[in-house]
């Protein structure tokens, strides 16, 4: 044990002799451990690499200075110390129990509660002195000054030392608990954690406890003051220590145990007080003993991984491991405990724990055995980043030995010391010369030697002065050593080097500052000479060895500390003082000193180098810090000695303070400005004088936010010229600093002129060095800088430095809005001319604050004139005048960071304006209407993520100035969240939005889960107040919609949505998707939930219905929510041979059938590809996959080209031929989306762009004749519950004969006479076949026909009257019989045969007349021989019953006309020819050959149907067609397509529809598509008088005479009640009312009885409702006569 012991003495004693025999070294430069927070990048924390020289390697010694007080002085020896020692690094714990600092100003405010500066520090004070009494520290002086700290880091920077911050929290706060708890009366509950020295207690902060609350609040934000001194003060780190808060402990014997909750909440605090350091841009660092405890609960990843963790103890493996925290992503500082040093235990006393631990001598054994990379219970398993060794004063009272503090910081150095490693002056080499040059920080100093030395030289150590080097050219003529140097000669250099001689061997020779002699020239002073111009022809002369300057004058000969510029030369007697009366001589006196004379001189330069004979080398020596610093260039060591240069004599300089054109006074922070002397403009402007500081005194300077302030608050505008802190009765304004700029010549600012914003120099930082102010945007190029005359007038000004602001304005709670240009609130102004400018943010829920539709809001929204002004505004290429405001700048509040903006017109043509007047706009009307596009993002990767990628949502000025996101300067992509300039047209406003997310320490979180993979696709953070905000309780979902969803974030209430087309930033392959909310709950957990669940079904499939055979066209819009999506690749996969598929690169399919669409829908799947599909983890092009089907509707409409010819062997054929005319596609109807109409589309309406008239082409049967037919057959099959054949109708076109075969072997044969005896006819449908639902397959055939003529008498031509099945069969038709024999039929199976004189009742003509003639009006026709026919195509019916089909499309049926009115007995049509009224049966309609399955309609002529009073106002769908020229069907709806199409019509009173054509040709109309439950009644007198109403109607026939005009009167009575009341209205009408509506809902009359009995002629109407109390009801009425004729409305309103 002796040895032991008298081991660690030597071991003391050698290190002691160490510190006692080092050499006074230079400061160090930094290196790369003296941060620069300009600079900072998270990406800065250190990991674990090493250089070769391990400069990277962080050597930390650690002070406790707040448990016990140090002086400034005592501190700045340790720093001393740390630099000669090699260390990096001083860690000062000012906050570990005590708390030993104290700023200027304490004030500060913690849960909306101001504490002012005294009574904050008071209360510190307060707790050290307790804490003092308790420890038994008799200290009166507690607290270093900010002052003090702030020469504390001034003196480590010169030292190359790095100062680290130490405030512990919210353990050993014992100190400011006891403050919180007895001065500023807060709860302060708290844990005894640990127990070390006497009585020296560990108070810990409980975080959970609920009545702690305000006292969290005051630590944090206390913490966060610190932090931000720090910060601003250049410091890297900052230590926030987190060490021994009490998780596991035993006091007293009792067990104390932290619950899960507490552990939860302290890395709550720590990750909080880590964003807040990280967000200062330095490195939060902590002790490891609280992190990831192992007999604590806690979730992985609870705890920032970004923090430094200072590893002191492995305590018994129940701390986690560092090798453990390392895998988790964690650094280490190896902080050993072995190494500690206790103050007071200086020698060890035993071999327990208690004796030797913390010891002087144990500590400095075990650095010996414990290198610096050796950690506590790990070894060397993990590589630290760094090392730190720590004084403790856990018994403060106890005495502080330097010289222990000495040998344990150099024991450290000792034993690594190939990283602890100082650097001294460079060995001097063997040379003939030294010299010292002597500079100021920031000032420079030259010499010249002999030869030619061009290159890169670096003095060592660094960063204390820079060399350069350049050649001076050979003079003209030499000067060899020894010679008297003519310095005034112009052909020698201008800076020469020599000795100060009388020529009879006394040189001048300088000790310190005084001027002695010397008879050795070796020994004499090198002085060099420059030449200087000194007006037009003298000279002036600098005499300086390093920084003396030698000075004449008529007191002789002096050394002086700057240059003089008095010194003359003359020939005749050297050196001399250009005195104002008199001159003096420096003069060798008979007395042996150097002095002055008034009339001779004898003091010259004499050589001791060539002096033009060679090159030479000019050595300009620049001072960065103080210090000194070595460097051999030549033959020549110097030593330069750089000091302070003395800022007492340093000029003022004048910034003055602007925004735009006007000026602001200020008078705060210690700054009060100056108004100038003299006008600057209008008025006369305010500037600040800028003093020359040691931190202006720096190479890298200050920002101009340290000269003048960076935030004046709370300043009215002056009468328009100038902004103060008086009030004014206007609104406040707050001003942020923007820029500063450099004015010159005729570009300078006056009020309320010019604005000058972009015609200077911008500057950011200033310094004043080597005696000159000088300015700089980017800390490399210096410029100087005087302000000369700008405090006196613009006249007088030849320089103007111009601070410029933006105004500052909240305009939105989650964003700071910066605008260079001031505006004002738009409800104050009534200019014409005029500009609105607002603001809004979205953020990650989709929810803008403030809401779009609540502009323009008062007091927020901006007004800014548009009056024309050249420097302001501008027209566009329309002439269209627009006002430019520039400069828009957005800053982050902490909460939320901006990722895109946008802008928002009022509208988007310029010619839409805004109201007449400003402040004519209603507030909260919803002013913007215009479309959004993006101006601004972040990346071009967050762009890809949001709905901006198409180029039409790129925002273009009226300038012309497009959004570009290939963009690199900043302007549109990356850089600053900020706008240029804004430009907005005249009265009409923009609308900034600001796309945010959060940053925010506090959160709570909704995951957006995809249900077939159970995972969150995408997860939105919104920022709340505190960590104790949760959802609600009862959130969740009804009725497919969020309940309770509304969470109270940290400026405003946020809804969660559950529409993914709200969310900004989900993966556009979700948000792109069809999509189902299913599901919404908190997990579980309903008592403080953080975190929201909502699970979505998504279906990647689209469907569309189609009517007709023409090509479908499906763009990327019309795919799931694809929208603006940019689409780089589609591709197509398609098995089904229906259709022909294509795609364009953009995505745009065409879908083109082939054959007719079956049972079910067909289908494809097609993916896209694009950048714009990208998610949130995902970067580049990727693909999103969707399945199309495509239904066919009830009804589809192929053309002829579905047809397909069987061949046969031989005989006739069919030919097919085309039209020129291109085939157009068809209009794209989504699957369910009601308002389309089934069997419309304007592709086959004629039209200038659109020239078809629906024959695309036709099948033509050419040659026949009687009973001669085509061989082959055309063929298609189909799905359906029927079938119509549509062709072309001549006098000479032939037989048609279709065979439908349907799948259960049976089928039927249609024998159609396709003749027509006036025109040729196209389109016409030939047969209409009802089938039952199921596959068919129709065979069509083609015969000729013999002429014949049918008289006006009943339409009987010659021939056989009837045909029997065995007539038939027995060939009498051949055609009939064999086609009736080659598909298995008989002659059951024949309908609508068409022969000669067959019975009226089974004969139809497909379009023999064409009106409702009767024979008589008809004459006699004839048809000519049949001898071609044409087939156009067919269309196909099938069952409403789809659940696909829109829901007007659903359950209805199809009705030909001629079943709707039957014409027999009481079901009749109603026509209108030649004026007269006639009913025409349907037997004679058909006698006369009507056309078998339409209604021919001329000009004038109508037809009638009752489809009952239910469906009185209701739309039904009714096939219309021009068979000739344009038709028009009631009057409102022009038809000029020969295709038959349906359209829309609504039934009328008691359920009449009438149709009429009021158009020159002649209409078809076919079928009628009503609901299932409509039945058809017979036409009664009073639809016919309706019908003859409604036509007269249409036509505009109604006269005067033919108004209604009855007596209707009106009354309202209102009857109170407390929250409520009762109106009730009274309405009498004259008798002749036939129906009465209010509101467009009938009433009932209440004595009907008494009118009907004649008792009375005026109905009475009464109604009653209860309403709001509040609330206005208004009654329109309207009186209705039997006919359907309305009266007049009246009016009338409650009170």
């Amino acid at each position: 044990m002796k040895k032991k012991f008298l081991g660690r003495v030597l071991t003391m004693l050698l290190v002691a002799s160490m510190v006692f025999t080092l050499l006074p070294a230079p400061a160090i430069a930094a290196g790369n451990w003296w941060w620069n927070n300009d600079e900072y990048t998270e990406e800065a924390v250190p990991t674990a690499t090493t250089t070769a020289d391990n400069s990277n390697f962080m050597r930390i010694f650690h002070l406790d200075c707040g448990r016990k007080y140090f002086t400034k002085d005592e501190i700045f020896n340790i720093i001393d110390t740390a630099a000669k020692c090699g260390y990096t690094h001083v860690e000062l714990a000012f906050g570990n129990d005590g708390l030993r600092f104290l700023l200027d100003d304490m004030s500060l405010t913690a849960n909306d509660k101001y504490y002012g500066s005294n009574e904050v520090t008071a209360a510190i004070q307060y707790g050290n002195a307790q804490y003092n009494s308790l420890t038994y520290y008799n200290q009166s002086t507690n607290e270093l000054t900010e002052g003090e700290m702030l020469e504390i880091l001034a003196h480590a920077s010169e030292a190359g030392i790095g100062i680290i911050p130490m405030f512990d929290a919210p353990g050993h706060m014992y100190a400011l608990i006891k403050g919180m708890q007895d001065k500023l009366q807060l709860t302060a509950n708290y844990r005894y954690a640990t127990k070390s020295g006497n009585n020296s207690q560990n108070w810990a902060l409980i975080l959970t406890d609920a009545n702690n609350a305000d006292s969290v609040a005051f630590v944090k934000a206390l913490m966060q003051k610190y932090i931000d001194f720090f910060a601003k003060n250049g410091a890297g780190y900052f230590n926030i220590a987190a060490d021994e808060c009490g998780f596991v402990s035993t006091v007293n014997g009792t067990p104390i145990n932290a619950t899960t909750g507490e552990y939860a909440a302290f890395a709550g605090f720590v990750n909080e007080m880590n964003s807040y350091v990280k967000s200062h841009k330095m490195i939060a660092m902590a002790f490891n003993d609280g992190f990831y405890h192992k007999n604590m609960q806690i979730a992985e990843n609870s705890f920032d991984t970004d923090i430094l963790i200072c590893y002191w103890d492995a305590s018994a493996n129940s701390y986690a491991q560092a090798a453990d925290l390392v895998k988790k992503g964690f650094s280490i500082i190896n902080t050993n405990n072995r190494w500690y040093y206790v103050i007071g235990k200086e020698r060890s006393s035993g071999s327990n724990w208690s004796q030797y631990a913390y010891h002087l001598d144990y500590a400095i054994e075990c650095m010996g055995k414990e290198d610096c990379l050796t950690i506590d219970g790990d070894g060397k398993q993990t590589t630290p980043v760094g090392c730190m060794t720590a004084v403790w004063c856990d018994n403060p009272g106890a005495t502080y030995l330097y010289t222990s503090v000495g040998s344990y910081m150099a024991a450290m150095q000792s034993s690594n010391p190939s990283y602890f490693k100082t650097t001294a002056a460079p060995d001097k080499p063997g040379t003939k010369l030294e010299k010292t040059i002597n500079v100021t920080v920031g000032g420079t100093a030259t010499d010249t030697i002999d030869g030619s030395y061009l290159d890169t030289y670096e003095p060592k150590p660094a960063g204390i002065a820079t060399v350069e080097t350049t050649i001076k050219a050979a003079g003209t003529e030499g000067v060899k050593v020894g010679d008297k140097i003519a310095v005034n000669n112009k052909n020698l250099p201008a800076t020469v080097t020599g000795v100060i001689s009388d020529g009879n061997g006394n040189y001048m020779m300088v000790s310190g500052n005084t001027i002695e002699n010397t008879k050795e020239v070796s020994k004499a002073t090198q002085f060099t000479v420059t030449r200087r111009q000194n007006g037009t022809n003298g000279f002036k002369y600098e005499i300086n060895s390093g920084d003396k300057y030698l000075m004449i004058s008529s007191n002789g000969v002096a050394i002086s500390s700057s240059y003089y510029d008095n010194n003359r030369y003359d020939n005749d007697n050297g050196f001399y003082y250009y005195g104002k009366y008199s001159d003096y001589y420096l003069y060798y006196n008979a007395y042996g000193s150097w002095s002055s004379h008034y009339s001779m001189g004898n003091g010259f330069l004499y050589a001791t180098v060539e002096e033009g004979a060679s090159e030479k080398t000019l050595v300009t020596f620049t001072g960065l810090a103080k210090g000194d610093t070595y460097v051999t260039i030549g033959n020549v060591y110097y030593t330069i000695h750089v000091t302070k240069e003395d800022l007492s004599k340093a000029s003022t300089l004048p910034i003055q303070l602007w925004i735009t054109s006007q000026t602001i006074a200020v008078d705060q922070d210690g700054m009060k400005s100056k108004s100038t002397s003299g006008n600057f403009g209008s008025r006369k402007p305010q500037y600040l004088e800028i003093s020359a500081t040691d931190k202006l005194n720096t190479p890298e300077g200050r920002p101009l936010s340290e000269c003048v302030p960076e935030l004046i608050e709370k300043h009215y505008e002056n009468d328009g010229t100038w902004w103060t802190t008086k009030q004014s009765g206007k609104q406040p304004f707050d001003f942020m600093l923007w820029k500063g700029t450099v004015l010159t010549g005729a570009n300078l600012q006056g009020v309320w002129g010019e604005s000058c914003i972009n015609k200077g120099t911008d500057f950011a930082y200033v310094r004043y060095l080597g005696g000159k102010w000088e300015g700089s945007n980017d800390r490399s190029k210096w410029t100087t800088v005087t302000g000369t005359g700008s405090t006196s007038s613009s006249s007088n000004c030849t320089e103007q430095l111009v601070a410029y602001y933006y105004m500052q304005t909240k305009l939105t709670d989650d964003v700071t809005t910066n605008i260079v240009d001031w505006g004002d609130p738009y409800e104050s102004q009534t200019a014409a001319d005029y500009v609105l400018l607002d603001f809004t943010v979205k953020t990650e829920t989709g929810e803008a604050t403030p809401a779009i539709s609540s502009f323009p809001m008062e007091k927020r929204t901006l007004y800014y004139h548009c009056n024309g002004n050249a420097d302001t505004c501008g027209t566009d290429s329309n002439n269209y005048k627009y006002r430019r405001i520039d400069q828009i700048e957005a800053r982050n509040t902490g909460e939320y960071e901006i990722y895109m903006i946008t802008l928002t017109p009022t509208a988007d043509s310029a010619a839409k304006k805004l109201a007449s007047t400003c402040n004519g706009n209603a507030a909260g009307s919803g002013i913007y209407q215009g479309t959004e596009k993006v101006v601004w993002v972040k990346d071009a990767d967050t762009l890809q993520k949001t709905e901006f990628t198409d180029e039409t949502l790129w925002y273009t000025s009226p300038s012309g100035k497009t959004f570009d996101p290939t963009d690199t300067t900043g302007e549109y992509v990356g850089g600053k969240a900020e706008l240029s300039n804004v430009e907005i047209y005249n009265k009409q406003g923009l609308l900034v939005t600001y796309y945010v997310r959060s940053t925010a320490v506090h959160k709570v979180y909704v995951h957006y889960i995809d249900n077939k993979t159970n995972t969150p696709f995408h997860t939105v953070e919104i920022s709340v107040p505190t960590g104790t905000t949760y959802f609600d309780p009862n959130f969740g979902m009804a009725s497919g919609k969020l309940i309770n969803n509304i969470v109270d974030g940290v400026n405003h209430p946020e809804t969660v949505q559950s529409d993914l087309q709200q969310l900004p930033l989900v993966p556009a392959q979700y948000r792109r998707a069809n999509y189902t909310l299913t599901a919404a709950n908190l997990g579980g957990n309903t008592t403080a939930a953080k975190d929201a669940y909502l699970y979505y079904d998504f279906s990647n499939t689209e469907s569309f219905v189609v009517d007709f055979g023409l090509p479908l066209t499906i763009t990327p819009k019309d795919v799931g929510n694809l929208g603006t999506a940019t689409i780089n690749r589609t591709k197509i996969s398609y098995n089904g041979g229906l259709a022909d598929i294509s795609a364009t690169t953009n995505g745009t399919i065409t879908y083109k059938l082939n054959k007719p669409l079956g049972k079910t829908a067909d289908s494809f799947s097609v993916t896209y590809t694009g950048p714009s599909l990208s998610g949130t983890e995902t970067k580049g092009d990727v693909d999103v996959t969707f399945t199309i089907y495509i239904y066919p509707a009830s009804n589809v409409l192929y053309e002829e080209n579905f047809l397909t010819e069987a061949p046969a062997a031989s005989g006739l054929g069919w030919t097919k031929g085309t039209t020129a005319a291109p085939t157009p596609p068809q209009q794209t109807q989504k699957a369910k989306a009601n308002g389309n109409v089934f069997g419309y589309d304007a592709a086959y309406v004629p039209s200038d762009t659109n020239p078809v008239t629906g024959e695309l082409g036709v099948w033509t049967a050419d040659g026949l004749e009687v009973n001669k037919r085509t061989t082959s057959a055309l063929t298609t099959d189909f799905y359906g519950n029927g079938f119509d054949l549509i062709g072309n109708c001549s006098s000479t076109t032939g037989r048609v004969i279709m065979v439908i075969s349907n799948e259960d072997g049976t089928g039927k044969l249609v024998d159609v006479d396709t003749r027509y005896a006036h025109g040729d006819l196209y389109q016409v449908p030939l047969a209409h076949v009802v089938l039952p639902e199921g596959k068919h397959t129709a065979s069509i055939y083609a015969a000729g026909l013999a002429a014949t003529t049918a008289s006006a008498t009943g339409y009987n031509l010659s021939g056989a009257a009837t045909y029997a099945s065995d007539y038939a069969v027995g060939g009498y038709d051949t055609v009939l019989s064999d086609i009736l024999a080659e598909n298995g039929l008989t002659m059951a199976d024949v309908e609508y045969v068409k022969v000669e004189s067959a019975p009226a009742a089974t004969t139809r003509s497909a379009a023999s007349f064409y009106a409702l003639d009767t024979a008589a009006e008809i004459g006699t026709v004839t048809h000519g021989v049949g001898t071609h026919v044409e087939i156009d195509g067919f269309r196909v019916y099938r069952s409403t019953d789809n659940a696909n089909y829109p829901t007007n499309e659903q359950n209805l049926k199809y009705v030909n006309v001629l079943d709707a009115v039957t014409f027999n007995n009481d079901k009749v049509a109603y026509t209108e020819l030649n004026g007269a009224h006639k009913l025409v049966s349907r037997e004679d309609y058909e006698s006369n050959g009507g056309p078998q399955n339409e209604i021919y309609l001329m000009k004038g002529q109508s037809v009638v149907f009752n489809l009952g009073s239910a469906m009185e106002g209701k739309t039904v769908q009714i096939t219309a067609r021009a068979v000739t020229g344009t038709a028009a069907m009631l009057n409102t709806t022009s038809i000029s397509s020969n295709t038959e199409m349906y359209y829309e019509v609504t039934v009328g009173k008691s359920g009449t529809l009438a149709i009429q054509n009021s158009g020159e040709g002649m209409l078809a109309i076919a079928n009628l598509k009503v609901p299932n439950t409509v039945t058809f009644n017979p036409v009664t007198a009073e639809n016919l008088a309706i019908a003859e109403r409604m036509l007269l109607a249409y036509a505009g026939a109604l006269g005067e005479g033919d108004t209604f005009d009855p007596a209707i009167s009106a009354k309202v009575t209102t009857t109170r009640f407390i929250r409520s009341k009762v109106v009730t209205l009274t309405v009498s009408a004259s008798s002749d009312v036939a129906v009465l509506k209010v509101n467009g809902v009938e009433l009932r009359p209440t004595n009907s009885w008494l009118v009907k009995m004649g008792w009375s002629d005026t109905y009475t109407y009464i109604l009653t409702e209860k309403v709001q109390k509040n609330e206005i009801k208004t009654y329109e009425i309207v009186g209705y006569r039997a006919d359907g004729a309305a009266s007049a409305p009246t009016v009338v309103k409650s009170k």
